[in-house]
């Protein structure tokens, strides 16, 4: 039983160590380097997204602080489409640099001009 676990061992170091990393193709998924979806800010779409009120111990998953705080009642919370809700300052951030949900990536629709 060793010298299977060693013989084993010695073929996955040879295959491991022979790898030529310089000529790997790498699969970069294709919402992540489209222009039209990451680069697009969506900034007038940004300002129909619904103000809404929220209960609970719900949080932004962008900066992680709770939507609604009983000290600080000031924090407006937008939904997208998709019924994520984030407080605005941080989806309008977010929405500045690419046009989807940081959660599901569902994408922003913009109305054309």
């Amino acid at each position: 039983m060793f010298s299977i676990i060693t013989n084993l061992l010695e073929h996955l170091s040879d295959y491991l160590f022979d790898i030529n990393f310089d000529e790997m193709e790498l699969e970069i998924p294709p919402w992540l380097c489209s222009p039209a979806k990451v680069n697009t800010p969506a900034s007038e779409a940004k300002q129909d997204l619904p103000v809404v009120h929220c209960n609970g111990d719900e949080i932004c998953t962008i900066c992680l602080e709770k939507l609604t705080d009983p000290e600080h009642h000031n924090y407006v919370v937008r939904a997208m489409p998709c019924g994520h809700m984030f407080h605005q300052k941080c989806i309008f951030s977010w929405l500045d640099l690419v046009n989807a949900c940081p959660l599901c990536r569902s994408e922003l629709k913009q109305e054309s001009k």
